[in-house]
């Protein structure tokens, strides 16, 4: 069984993070509301004049909306679902990576290597990674279509969007290791240096999958599905001695569902190259709005992954 006693742990031991577990969970959400609100700056900002323009044009049209508040945060919702705002998002998640790292080098005095960000081994963990990460949201996603619950077509107008998938593509690598870096490098680590591993790996997930709450159509299946991923590649990270990995897996699972299969991610619709509907009305197998990753089948698929990641026989100088 993987054993859970970690180097990054061990380093973290010797930081200047709260000794308490229940204070670090507080500084931890204190420091994620700073930088989800740091990233949303720049987004924010540039499609602040569509905003303004599509809020005024609704309220000379209709005089009485003043107090019309769930109309504008729909209309503010909708706009920044554009692809232009959704790739300047996912650009301004590198600022959450940053933060992270400032805050665990300035704070807590922890090193890169503490946060799994380690140079040996780095870019063939991350290649295995990038692949893994397809195959797992491919095979959820494969399951569907074979129950019955939704199918696939070529998207006959993706060559027009080439442009936009590949810029989609940029910004779900840096995405992806933002959210890796923010919840398992910083506050998974820190707590495994105060606490019981298993507590640290559970904590973290649960913070990752709560962090989803407001996204579109969120479910409870969601939020458990949610909590295993976070669990599943906090595993993965103790288990490669790194945070690469789990980053391209992370990346490539956003990316493949959202631009190459074109399944909602985490509630949010992008342009793709083939095209997945859903057929049937059961969301716990097609996940519903929020998409495949509140589906029965993520359960069974990152359950399954868990399990290899626990029980695998593991080479003793992994860390």
């Amino acid at each position: 069984m993987l054993n859970l006693k970690s180097t990054m742990f061990e380093e973290s031991a010797n930081s200047k993070a709260p000794k308490s577990v229940v204070l670090n969970i507080i500084v931890f959400f204190v420091t994620f509301f700073a930088i989800y609100y740091s990233e949303s700056i720049i987004p924010m900002v540039l499609s602040m004049p569509d905003i303004l323009i599509s809020s005024l044009g609704y309220s000379m049209k209709n005089p009485d909306s003043a107090t019309d508040v769930d109309f504008f945060m729909k209309l503010s919702t909708e706009i920044m679902m554009q692809p232009k705002y959704m790739i300047a998002s996912l650009f301004s998640t590198a600022i959450g990576t940053v933060l992270a790292i400032v805050y665990c080098n300035s704070i807590e005095k922890r090193s890169l290597s503490s946060m799994g960000l380690k140079k040996e081994g780095s870019v063939g963990k991350y290649i295995r990674g990038f692949f893994l990460g397809i195959i797992l949201i491919s095979a959820i996603i494969f399951m569907q279509v074979l129950s019955g619950a939704c199918k696939m077509s070529l998207n006959s107008n993706f060559m027009s969007g080439i442009g936009l998938i590949v810029l989609y593509l940029i910004g779900f690598l840096i995405q992806g290791m933002s959210e890796e870096v923010i919840f398992r490098g910083y506050f998974m680590n820190t707590l495994g240096g105060r606490g019981n591993p298993l507590c640290a790996v559970l904590v973290s997930a649960t913070a990752f999958s709560l962090a989803h709450t407001f996204n579109p159509g969120f479910t409870l299946v969601a939020l458990f599905n949610l909590v295993l991923f976070g669990v599943f590649a906090g595993l993965y990270i103790i288990r490669d001695g790194n945070i690469w990995g789990a980053c391209a897996i992370h990346s490539m699972w956003n990316f493949t569902q959202g631009n190459l299969l074109g399944v909602q991610v985490s509630g949010t619709q992008t342009v793709s190259v083939i095209q997945t509907q859903q057929l049937s009305q059961n969301t716990l197998l097609t996940g519903g709005t929020f998409g495949a990753e509140a589906s029965i089948f993520t359960t069974i698929v990152l359950t399954f992954g868990i399990l290899i990641i626990l029980f695998l026989p593991q080479k003793k100088t992994v860390q």
